[in-house]
């Protein structure tokens, strides 16, 4: 997730975040903002959409970072805020718009905040589906491939995404449920052919240790 207005102002984010060299493995791409602007908000797609496949935005950030900055989930009451955002966006790029969501408590509301994260309600995601005529992607309690494929079953989506899971477990996808170490050794590996910022290793690591370290507390 990038931030829109910082990505517009400064070059340095831009060159740090999207105008840098990408693998191969790293397509197709989507880039994600967050933004409360819609003027703003296009400005950042347009810079960005000649780097990738699509534009996401976020609304579905439960974090306290989102509040303060009011963006992700805590803007999916502001409807009117929200239409003239993507409308500008579906004018103005060449590239489809994605919007990510976090489910109302009402049903009925999902399909058009939930500022709590947890687990995902299937059968919103499923009434809103049914109710629009655009490709509808799947998030939330996908831990094992079992589950992707169960979701696309179960609720007819045309597509699932991972985020916690994922993060948990990097091999998700294929199907794979390594032991941690492996994990980590394997995305080292990586790391030294395709450098990144101390940040990011020390986060991705942090995700694949956590849960084993709250076993194995003596390490």
């Amino acid at each position: 997730m990038l931030h829109a207005q910082g990505f517009v102002c400064n070059a340095n984010y831009q060159k740090e975040n999207l105008y840098c060299d990408v693998c191969p493995e790293d397509w197709p791409l989507i880039v994600q903002f967050c933004a409360n602007d819609p003027k703003v908000f296009v400005q950042a797609a347009l810079l960005a959409q000649n780097y990738c496949d699509a534009i996401d935005l976020n609304l579905g950030c439960p974090q306290m970072i989102a509040k303060r900055g009011h963006y992700g989930a805590f803007l999916q009451d502001e409807w009117n805020l929200l239409q003239r955002t993507i409308l500008l966006a579906h004018k103005k790029l060449s590239v489809p718009v994605i919007c990510k969501i976090c489910v109302f408590p009402e049903i009925d509301k999902t399909e058009q905040k939930g500022p709590l994260s947890g687990a995902a309600f299937w059968e919103h995601i499923k009434a809103v589906w049914k109710a629009v005529a655009i490709p509808v992607f799947a998030n939330g309690n996908i831990q094992s491939l079992q589950d992707v494929e169960h979701c696309i079953q179960d609720m007819g989506v045309q597509g699932v995404t991972s985020t916690e899971g994922n993060l948990d477990n990097p091999a998700l996808f294929e199907g794979r449920s390594p032991a941690v170490w492996k994990l980590a050794k394997e995305y080292l590996d990586i790391m030294w052919e395709h450098p990144c910022p101390l940040s990011y290793i020390r986060a991705h690591l942090f995700k694949l240790w956590h849960h084993t370290l709250h076993v194995h507390q003596q390490l």
